[in-house]
């Protein structure tokens, strides 16, 4: 076969110099494998693997998975992923130019964020920064992804100082003020927030050892975001981490029924894995991967359309409304 695509070469001159290559590289004291970040970044013979790290990030991403690839790296996409139905659409149609990087960019211009110059921890401490991206949190995202309960939410921002450092509600604080940045600043996709490399740097191992719902809405909060800035195939994994430690925690099934007893907690319960089956089916379409949740097991009934803004997560629930709440479009 090599001779065939290249008659001139030497085949056997070419295997002894390799040969030889190999030896001195092996005996050589200087040639060490060692923990390489070129190394980890370099091209693979797999065209399906993918690195969404920030040096490697490919511009040709998109979190939707719907824009066309020009470069490998993405991941696998589906036949029915977004990707390849434009893919095939735009077959059909008459020829246009594609724009090239450097006028997307032009199309779409960076917005610099007002908080850039200054650093994570006097943004921490400007309350007028912080409450601007919680307030946009939940003006904007939370509306449409109900996973925190705001009136909770607000009650431990209020009284953070109290809650212990080590505690996982610091990762969904910095997740939160990721989110809220980046609905008010957006920015270049390649840059990371700083808020985000902050709740990033709260994980480990550890949290899988143990299941909470609040790690869970850490993980589903992560992985939406990580997805909304073009990383679809990190945040994938992190809404497969949520959903496994919902199936531990038993949010696929309705609560014991207690007469009278039936509280916002579990409400909340109903509410995020709903989110999670949203979630999941979401992706599944969107890069032609198969769906993980089957409604063949699922106990857990829809939430109810109630004005939980009032109530506390022991109250009882109160009486569903007829007005527009957060949970009413999970329902249609």
């Amino acid at each position: 076969m090599l001779q065939k695509l290249n008659p001139d070469v030497d085949i056997e001159r070419a295997l002894r110099t390799m040969a030889t290559s190999s030896e001195s590289n092996e005996s050589s004291p200087e040639v060490q494998w060692r923990s390489d970040p070129g190394r980890e970044n370099a091209p693979s013979a797999d065209k399906f693997e993918w690195n969404e790290s920030p040096p490697s990030q490919t511009d040709d991403l998109d979190g939707m998975a719907s824009l066309p690839t020009r470069s490998t790296g993405s991941g696998y996409l589906g036949n029915s992923s977004g990707s390849h139905l434009l893919r095939t659409i735009s077959n059909l149609l008459p020829g246009y130019p594609v724009p090239e990087n450097d006028q997307l960019e032009q199309l779409s211009p960076t917005i610099p964020s007002a908080t850039k110059e200054l650093s994570l921890s006097a943004d921490l401490g400007n309350t007028v920064v912080l409450e601007s991206l919680v307030d946009s949190y939940f003006m904007f995202y939370n509306p449409s992804y109900p996973i925190l309960h705001e009136k909770t939410f607000r009650q431990q921002y209020q009284n953070r100082a109290d809650i212990d450092a080590c505690s996982r509600w610091h990762l969904l604080f910095h997740i939160v003020l990721a989110i809220g940045e980046w609905i008010l600043a957006g920015g270049p996709e390649t840059e990371q927030s700083r808020y985000y490399i902050a709740a990033r740097s709260r994980m480990s191992m550890r949290m899988l050892e143990s299941g909470t719902l609040l790690t869970v809405q850490a993980f589903l909060l992560m992985g939406n975001y990580l997805q909304k800035r073009n990383r679809p195939n990190t945040g994938y994994n992190f809404i497969g981490i949520a959903y496994r430690m919902a199936l531990g925690l038993g949010l696929h099934r309705e609560p014991p029924a207690v007469t009278g007893n039936d509280t916002l907690l579990y409400e909340q319960r109903r509410v995020v894995w709903w989110i999670i089956y949203c979630f999941d089916s979401g992706l599944s379409l969107t890069t032609g991967r198969p769906s993980t949740i089957s409604n063949s097991f699922i106990e857990t009934r829809f939430p109810r359309n109630i004005d939980d803004s009032s109530c506390s997560m022991n109250s009882p629930l109160p009486e569903p409304t007829d007005k527009t709440t957060n949970v009413l479009h999970m329902r249609m």
